[in-house]
């Protein structure tokens, strides 16, 4: 008995003392770089596999042994090893892009400066990191490489990403020239490295433009070494499909408060065959009374007959109408699926490069296509870029570049709210009973339409659209392939410095550039077109705008080594 109440007691004995060596920590996590609280950082006890990792706000929470070590690790951040000697701790950690001994260029003035010495927070991508996984639009490669900035990206074809540094919308500079806000003319061969002035210190370099910090983007000039180099790069990805769909109910169809029938898909008969609601009848209701089986009622893909009218009970209500009941079944459980096809992207770059005593030079020539998720949209994008420096003399150094870019889409889709997005007439107001497949031929046939109740013969083809609703909605298919948004943009960005030494101590740099940009766009509404601003008679208008940015800048550098004796 007894020693079993020493066994019981050295046991409690055990876990007070276990108790009394736990800790509980409590911190949060920081760039050293911007003070940004970090997530996902992991922090893990030295020796052991417990561990945790930090929040969205950075913050994290671990109990381990007094007087542990913890490990602090992320991707991108130097590893740190803490002794921890308080409840509440905030971790600073390094960026590992940010070495002791790499140097940074300021573009904006061309001072290459030790990154120990700068007075601002700065962050470098270079030009090689946005080809390795490429993006339409190059500027969605900078998202997850910079602390702080957040690339907003979009899903649809030829929208620009946009982008928040600190919360904030920051400047764009090409090679010290700030951009007119186009960064489609962009392409990913030609960049050597962008560099992200995080502060408002790029109000210094910029004036206003520059308040909410900089995103500095230099272009390559030619071959590092000497000699002559050529490359061709080739990029193709494709959608393999989609990480997750909107979810929407399939159990009832078009119509409110249960009842629907087509009578002529503008409101006509009172059973709600003008309403976008997906809350008509049950669908898929078994009927042994009907010849199919299934409950039937009129719907706008039945037969049609003009002399005829066909009666058909709802809920204990009779209604007319001209188009014959058919099952009401579910046959659209994936219309988003059956419409959108994957998405591809090609890529192509050949260029030119050399370097001799005297200068050096770098030529280019660049593709993309982009074929869109929506059926008959796609973009092209060709760029010509040509740049290079040359020493007049041991004292004078001239650069220069010159880019031109063409952007050419045939159609792209419209994502704002209104019938003439596809995804609000296909996931909003398109009810199961429906399958788009069913409507891919979107011309009504050539013969007549109903109109206050009176068949009304129009005998021309490719002119009415078919639909399951002619009050709100169009047919997606008849949107992607008869509206037609056209859009083209030619932009001409030209760049020339010259560095002249004046002395040992003295030098003058004088640098211009300027972008141009010429953009023109067409839409083509056909007839029969629904909006809400009703175009029912078909519309053309086309619109053209043309800018102009030009800067010039002199920077007088005086350089002198001073030694002080105390």
């Amino acid at each position: 008995m007894q020693k079993t109440l020493l066994i019981v007691l050295l046991g409690i004995l055990s876990i007070i003392c276990q108790a009394q060596t736990t800790v509980h920590i409590k911190g949060t996590v920081r760039s050293s770089s911007d003070s940004t609280f970090l997530p996902g950082i992991s922090i893990i006890e030295k020796g052991t596999s417990n561990g945790t990792s930090s929040n969205t706000d950075g913050s994290f929470s671990l109990a381990i042994r007094s007087g542990s070590t913890i490990i602090v690790s992320g991707i991108g951040y130097v590893t740190q090893e803490l002794k921890v000697s308080s409840h509440q701790i905030e971790i600073y950690l390094l960026p590992a892009a940010l070495g002791m001994d790499e140097v940074i260029v300021t573009t904006a003035l061309g001072i290459q400066k030790d990154k120990r010495v700068l007075g601002f927070a700065t962050q470098e991508v270079k030009g090689e990191a946005m080809t390795k996984a490429r993006e339409p639009q190059v500027i969605s490669g900078l998202t997850g490489r910079v602390a702080g900035l957040t690339i907003n990206n979009k899903a649809s074809l030829y929208e620009t990403a946009s982008i928040a540094l600190r919360g904030k919308t920051p400047l764009v500079v090409i090679d010290g020239i700030p951009s007119q806000g186009d960064l489609w003319n962009l392409n990913a061969d030609d960049i050597e490295s962008i560099n992200v002035l995080k502060s408002n210190a790029a109000a210094l370099l910029y004036g206003s433009l520059g308040v909410n910090g900089a995103l500095q983007i230099t272009t390559k000039k030619g071959k590092r070494g000497s000699g002559v180099e050529t490359s061709i790069n080739q990029g193709f990805q494709m959608t393999a499909g989609w990480l997750k769909l909107p979810e929407y109910q399939t159990q009832y169809g078009m119509g409110w408060k249960g009842y629907y029938a087509f009578i002529d898909g503008k409101g006509g008969g009172g059973f709600y065959d003008n309403y976008g609601y997906v809350w008509g009848p049950k669908l898929d209701v078994p009927d042994p009374t009907t010849e199919s089986g299934w409950v039937e009622y009129p719907q706008y893909n039945s037969p049609y007959d003009p002399n005829t009218w066909y009666e058909f009970t709802q809920n204990g209500y009779t209604g007319q109408s001209h188009y014959k009941p058919i099952p009401y079944i579910s046959r659209g459980k994936k219309n988003l699926q059956n419409f959108m096809r994957p998405q591809m992207l090609y890529t192509i770059n050949a260029n030119v490069a050399a370097r001799g005593e005297l200068g050096g030079y770098r030529v280019s020539l660049s593709h993309m296509y982009q074929r869109g998720q929506i059926p008959n949209t796609k973009l092209n994008s060709s760029t010509f870029a040509v740049a290079g420096d040359i020493k007049i003399s041991p004292k004078i150094k001239i650069e220069g570049s010159l880019s031109y870019n063409r952007q050419f889409s045939p159609n792209y889709p419209d994502n704002s709210y209104n019938p003439e997005n596809f995804f609000y007439n296909i996931l909003l107001w398109m009810g199961a009973d429906v399958d788009i497949r069913d409507l891919r031929d979107y011309w009504k046939p050539a013969g007549g339409y109903e109109q206050e109740g009176q068949f009304k013969p129009y005998g021309v083809k490719d002119i009415q659209q078919m639909n399951y609703n002619y009050s709100w909605y169009n047919n997606p298919w008849y949107l992607a392939y008869e509206r037609l948004r056209q859009y083209k943009n030619n932009v001409v960005v030209g760049t020339a410095s010259l560095n002249y030494n004046i002395s040992d101590n003295l030098s003058l740099m004088i640098r211009s550039g300027g972008t141009f940009s010429n953009s023109g766009s067409e839409l083509k509404t056909p007839y029969s077109f629904i909006s809400y601003s009703a175009l029912p008679y078909g519309a053309f208008s086309i619109s053209s705008t043309s800018r102009l940015l030009f800067q010039t800048d002199a920077l007088l550098t005086y350089k002198k080594h001073l030694a002080i004796w105390i």
